[in-house]
């Protein structure tokens, strides 16, 4: 135990080495939070072990409390991760229905999966705290963009983890199928400035105009929250629309920014 213990703070400080410019001292101080294990406790403490692992190894940046991230999850091999619109629309409440830091409801309404999602915005159902912030998102044919804020440590990994293995289990259930529906790991990339943050809004919005069936449509894609912005909120408190448009003087200055063409230029790949 305590050679795990050394470890785990080898690991972190390391890391933390590294993560200088982005979070100073983030790591050493996240080390006065971890409670020494003992004998008792081995599963918490190899648990916590993994977490750590995955967590400074699996991504380029800590995700950290009050700042905005690009999300990207594709599926494996550019497979098709939503055949049906009944599966668009799961995954849309399920947006909604994993934010919270409790277990995600059942999810039973085969014939309305937006309404559950309506149920926790009216405060019919209790998720409990939310985990993240969502800002805007676009539901694509094989992957799925999401622009989030960081509400609570972990509360994107946790959120992440809670949709996409919900999804992958639905999916594979539906169709006779084993195996990964999403590749390895979620993809991530940090909002460290506000043009940025509004760059990518109309990043977002503007991708399904490559799908040939909806080309000049941004305001019609049932799947993107293109039309919250510009039209009514379905999603009322559980999306953060105001965090964009409230730097547009209308909705309509807000539209001509998505739709005309850019010339600011910011990395998007990952």
């Amino acid at each position: 135990m305590t050679n795990l213990w050394s470890l785990i703070k080898l690991l972190i400080l390391y890391k933390s080495s590294l993560f200088t410019r982005a979070a100073p001292k983030k790591g050493a101080a996240f080390l006065f939070l971890l409670p020494k294990p003992g004998l008792g406790n081995l599963s918490l403490a190899w648990g916590m072990f993994c977490r750590i692992c995955y967590y400074l190894y699996m991504r380029t940046h800590p995700f950290l409390v009050n700042n905005f991230y690009h999300i990207y999850a594709h599926g494996v091999a550019d497979f098709s991760i939503f055949k049906k619109t009944a599966d668009y629309d799961r995954f849309l409440s399920l947006l909604f229905c994993s934010n919270g830091n409790k277990p995600i409801p059942r999810m039973d309404h085969k014939d309305d999966y937006l309404s559950q999602a309506w149920d926790i915005r009216d405060g019919k159902v209790d998720i409990g705290k939310p985990l993240v912030g969502v800002v805007a998102f676009s539901l694509m044919p094989t992957h799925i963009h999401l622009l989030l804020e960081e509400k609570s440590d972990w509360g994107i990994s946790n959120y992440l983890h809670k949709i996409l293995t919900s999804h992958a289990k639905y999916f594979n259930l539906k169709y006779d199928r084993r195996g990964h529906v999403f590749e390895s790991k979620f993809n991530s990339r940090h909002i460290d400035n506000n043009r940025y943050l509004l760059y990518l809004s109309r990043y977002v919005h503007r991708n399904h105009d490559k799908l040939s069936n909806w080309s000049r449509k941004l305001e019609s894609y049932p799947w993107s929250s293109y039309q919250d912005f510009v039209g009514k909120n379905r999603w009322g408190r559980l999306l953060n629309t105001e965090l964009v448009t409230s730097q547009f003087t209308d909705v309509g200055e807000y539209h001509n920014y998505v739709s005309s063409a850019s010339e600011e230029k910011y990395n998007v790949d990952f």
